[in-house]
């Protein structure tokens, strides 16, 4: 974008009443998604970086789905799948005063977070995101202990299970090595499972075997999309505060 064109983005964001900064910010991000969209879905960088950040964060993620791109969302989302089995497989349980590996393999903090020195940030969190994640930990502590029951074991184990955000911080707390190794063996299976679906949405974008119906790879990218990145609006716990 040039600076003319820049400076005229703001002036046009200031005049509709918008804030200027979060006008053009959110129009950069559009219109980098639309060049991934229809341009850049294959290009070894970009899929290098989605693959490096477990794809895109939840809002992104949903803001992606909008460009209603299958075969993209195919892509990208079988690199990611594959790289957090990858990670999974690395895992190994340790006792909670002395784990490390999880919080470091897949904390998925954001490497631009930082702290504002400027007297105008807000003194309180908001109380909705308090309600929630109040209601995360106490949802994640009682199906930690559920775990425990074969019932919701049984349950839970012909699911698609925790999303990603979620198997983050019950791995982190598992009161003991088999409920750890449950988790993650389910997950990774389940991943797989998802994987394959999205593979073969790819085969069949191909002509040569695209009058195939489609079967159970029906949804597969919003399945994927949930799975790694959450429900729409979930911030996720932080871990270390937890």
């Amino acid at each position: 974008m040039s600076h003319e064109s820049l400076y005229y983005d703001l002036l046009e964001a200031i005049k509709n009443g918008e804030c200027p900064i979060c006008s053009v910010a959110l129009r950069a991000v559009a219109s980098w998604m639309d060049s991934v969209s229809y341009e850049s879905v294959n290009d070894p960088q970009v899929r290098d970086s989605l693959r490096a950040s477990y794809g895109f964060c939840n809002k992104h993620a949903y803001q992606w789905l909008d460009q209603r791109h299958l075969l993209g969302t195919a892509i990208i989302y079988s690199d990611v799948l594959e790289h957090i089995n990858e990670d999974l497989q690395q895992l190994e349980y340790q006792r909670r005063d002395l784990i490390t590996s999880v919080s470091t393999l897949i904390t998925g903090k954001n490497i631009h977070e930082h702290h504002s020195k400027v007297p105008i940030n807000s003194t309180k969190v908001c109380p909705a995101c308090t309600v929630q994640a109040e209601s995360e930990k106490i949802a994640r502590e009682a199906f930690l202990e559920g775990l425990s029951e074969q019932e919701f074991r049984s349950t839970y184990e012909h699911s698609l299970g925790l999303c990603l955000i979620h198997l983050r911080s019950a791995l982190q707390l598992a009161p003991n090595s088999k409920i750890f190794h449950f988790l993650k063996e389910h997950s990774i299976k389940q991943n797989d499972g998802l994987r394959k679906q999205l593979l073969e949405i790819i085969r069949k974008h191909d002509y040569r075997f695209r009058f195939e119906p489609i079967t159970e790879e029906r949804g597969a990218d919003l399945r994927t999309i949930r799975h790694i990145a959450g429900e729409a609006g979930i911030r996720g716990l932080d871990l270390d505060k937890t």
